[in-house]
């Protein structure tokens, strides 16, 4: 029965080991960024919210054209109502008599009508408040533009993180699988020499204690892998349990960045938060001149048209028609209009106040970011240093150990070390891509705009 179940367990995990290499897809980190604009949840949201202030924005735009309202209205009463009578001709005026004919019967309620009715109506003056709703309304489609551009860029940095996570993880296992390969290639000898008797047995427990820890970060580096593609999938929009493979390791060509100072002047012209809060104030200062305008009397004109299909008492007319000219001015006694004023005003020194913190803000992450560079720049090039420096002086102590003039400790220190720049190096140059992604979005572009694929 276990030897059923052991099978069974050993079945399962190959077949899903072989399923997950033949059909795992493999992204660059363009088809990350393209996949992730198609697909991300937030981009799709961000995006449905602008369609829907363009739609605003043509509301808005209609109020300038004439409303026409069709009215066609049918009645039927339990009775009709009519009024008989005459009326005696005048004698010897028989002239007269034939041009006033009236009828024996008028109808006062029919006992049915209908009514089509057509009116027009266009405000001839309302102080500027559909000029102001407009502005309020293109105001806000590119409030949601800037929207749509920030949660873009938020989006898309995490992929660039998920993406160089996964990369890094990548090298992680590779590198712990050369070191763990290198123990054990030692460690056969280490226990060749201990049974000819030319080490003692701590040196064979000493190669089993580092055997082990480079088995240990060799698991967690697979499981950082696996944890990182699950982080990918997500942040592009696919079923985090998908299978997905990516470059093994990546360099990218870095773009000339600008000096701080220029990097500060274009977040400030170009970044979507500091737009939405000017865009805010300008929608504060329209809402204000709507508030003033609402104080001045409007004036609106009015063509109606009206046509029955009956006619009613003494006349005869089936249609007709009228012009109005309505002016009118409402101002409550409570001065209601006056605290929507005041209150427009305070509301528009609060997003004042609010786009000068901003501003700071934005400095001083343009600052943040821009210094971190320069510092994962440095800490680069020591890494670099670092690795070249650890290969080599490996390389030196291996030979060293082999011809019996180096001591087996000297042999893992020199190769733990050489694992430890490794490491270092990858993590150094993935973090200086990162922190590059980082400063191009805190100064409004792009996160891969200073990156060439």
């Amino acid at each position: 029965m276990n030897k059923r179940i052991f099978f069974y367990v050993s079945f399962s995990i190959v077949f899903l080991f072989i399923f997950d290499f033949l059909y795992a897809e493999y992204f660059s980190l363009q088809d990350c960024i393209d996949y992730a604009n198609e697909n991300n949840q937030s981009i799709k949201s961000s995006q449905a919210q602008f369609n829907a202030s363009k739609a605003e924005l043509w509301k808005a735009s209609s109020n300038f054209l004439p409303t026409l309202n069709l009215a066609s209205i049918y009645t039927r009463y339990d009775e009709e109502i009519t009024y008989s009578f005459s009326i005696p001709e005048i004698p010897g005026e028989s002239k007269i008599n034939s041009l006033y004919q009236f009828p024996d019967e008028i109808i006062i309620q029919p006992l049915e009508f209908r009514v089509n009715s057509l009116t027009i109506s266009y405000p001839l003056f309302l102080g500027g408040i559909r000029y102001q709703s407009y502005k309020i309304a293109k105001l806000n489609k590119e409030i949601s533009n800037y929207s749509l551009k920030s949660v873009r860029n938020e989006v898309i940095l995490k992929v660039i993180e998920s993406y160089l996570g996964l990369v890094k993880a990548n090298g992680f296992v590779r590198i712990a699988e050369s070191a763990l390969e290198s123990l054990n290639e030692h460690s056969k000898q280490v226990k060749q020499m201990y049974e000819l008797g030319m080490v003692g047995k701590s040196d064979v427990l000493r190669m089993e204690v580092e055997v082990a820890r480079a088995e240990k970060t060799l698991i967690q580096a697979k499981n950082m892998r696996e944890t990182m593609k699950s982080a990918l999938n997500l942040s592009i929009g696919r079923n985090p349990q998908l299978p997905l493979e990516v470059s093994q390791d990546l360099t990218l060509t870095i773009l000339e960045i600008p000096g701080i100072e220029s990097c500060i002047k274009i977040a400030l012209s170009n970044h979507p938060d500091y737009k939405k809060i000017q865009n805010s104030i300008e929608i504060a200062k329209q809402g204000r001149n709507i508030s003033v305008s609402n104080l001045i009397p409007s004036l609106i004109s009015e063509y109606s048209m009206s046509k029955t299909d009956k006619a009613l008492g003494f006349t005869d007319k089936l249609t007709t028609w009228k012009v109005n000219l309505i002016a009118s001015w409402d101002f409550p006694l409570g001065l209601s209009k006056i605290a929507d004023i005041i209150k427009a005003n305070e509301e528009l020194s609060s997003l004042t106040y609010q786009a000068k913190a901003i501003e700071d803000a934005i400095r001083f992450q343009v600052e943040s970011n821009y210094f971190l560079i320069e510092e994962k720049r440095a800490e680069l090039e020591l890494s670099n240093r670092e690795y070249e420096s650890a290969k080599e002086n490996k390389r030196i102590v291996e030979k060293l150990y082999n011809s019996g003039m180096a001591t087996q400790l000297e042999y893992l220190d020199a190769q733990i070390a050489l694992t430890q720049a490794q490491l270092s190096e990858i993590s150094s140059r993935l973090d200086y891509y990162l922190n590059i992604a980082k400063l191009a979005v805190s100064i409004g572009y792009d996160p891969y705009y200073f990156f060439k694929f």
